[in-house]
């Protein structure tokens, strides 16, 4: 459980402990059903390793980042989607 002082400590330190504190025991953010809440945390955190924000030596995050892509209608960042809008 995070305490009052855990804000005080770096920005980075305090997202992973987070995020870690969340997934504590649970297989996505809202227990085991995925839900908005992973979708909206994946998008950052699948590529945080661009900011510096490495995350590989984290089991529950690395798991959970797997387990979110392996979802039914799961589309990449890299992957082509074709045209969303057309004018």
């Amino acid at each position: 459980m995070l305490r009052l002082y855990d804000y005080h400590e770096s920005g980075n330190a305090y997202k992973v402990r987070l995020l870690l504190s969340q997934l504590e025991g649970k297989n996505f953010f809202v227990g085991d059903r995925y839900s908005v809440a992973d979708i909206a945390l994946f998008a950052y955190t699948q590529v945080a390793h661009e900011g510096g924000f490495e995350l590989e030596r984290y089991r529950n995050i690395s798991a959970w980042l797997l387990r979110v892509a392996d979802q039914p209608g799961h589309v990449g960042i890299e992957e082509e989607v074709g045209t969303l809008v057309s004018i």
